[in-house]
């Protein structure tokens, strides 16, 4: 039987499963794998198996120290596998055990950590001590969208045709407080001179059109028949 090496091996005791599964859920969100019992275990495969060559492919052990998992037949098993399997064992205090001489005499060197409230905090915590220790890139940070290298267009440039004069009215309106009123004074003035030019080129146009209409229909621009 084989399988996929792991980041983590998580060794705890049954009665902390809700604590171990928080760890894993977020020890997996910032890209570190994970494996644990029962969940990776193949359908039909002996258990002792499985759980040997998981510690063996695994380069961190974490172990969930409890009072629950001090008095587990199976934890100190595992340790003890850990100890000649893995690069690095990490025991994970959340309650006030007491040390039975396994514990003792295993995790005496190693660097503890306290998690006796806010799991999910010191899981994260966890995840980033961990992605250094395997040379990784958090996954949850994600770099910035790659841009062009310069030049780029300013302002001015990127405006589109006909919108200086309202550009330029609405940062008075933006730097002077209750120069609106103003501003649309003024904006309504040129709209009322734009539409005057237009309408007296359009009644150029139709005499241009029209050859002799301008002096007998000079007010309709148009030649009625």
């Amino acid at each position: 039987m084989t399988s996929n090496p792991t980041d983590v091996f998580i060794s705890y005791s049954v009665k902390d499963r809700e604590v171990a599964h928080t760890f894993v859920a977020e020890l997996e969100r910032h890209g570190v794998s994970c494996w644990i019992a029962p969940r990776n275990i193949p359908e039909g495969a002996q258990w002792a198996e499985a759980i040997d060559q998981a510690i063996a492919q695994a380069r961190v052990f974490v172990v969930i120290v409890s009072e629950s998992s001090v008095a587990s037949k199976q934890v100190p098993k595992e340790i003890t596998l850990a100890v000649n399997h893995c690069d690095c064992l990490v025991p994970v205090r959340i309650d006030n055990a007491d040390l039975n001489g396994s514990f003792r005499y295993h995790l005496a060197d190693c660097q503890w950590m306290d998690a006796t409230n806010r799991h999910t905090e010191k899981a994260a915590e966890l995840a980033r001590t961990l992605l250094a220790f395997l040379g990784r890139e958090d996954a949850t940070v994600r770099a910035p969208p790659h841009r062009r290298a310069g030049p780029f267009p300013t302002r001015e440039k990127v405006r589109p045709a006909g919108c200086a004069g309202r550009c330029s009215i609405a940062g008075v309106c933006r730097a002077v407080p209750g120069a609106l009123h103003s501003a649309r004074r003024i904006a309504g003035h040129r709209c009322a001179h734009r539409r005057t030019d237009r309408s007296a080129q359009r009644s150029r146009h139709h005499h241009d059109l029209v050859p002799g209409a301008a002096g007998r229909h000079h007010h309709q621009g148009v030649l009625r028949s």
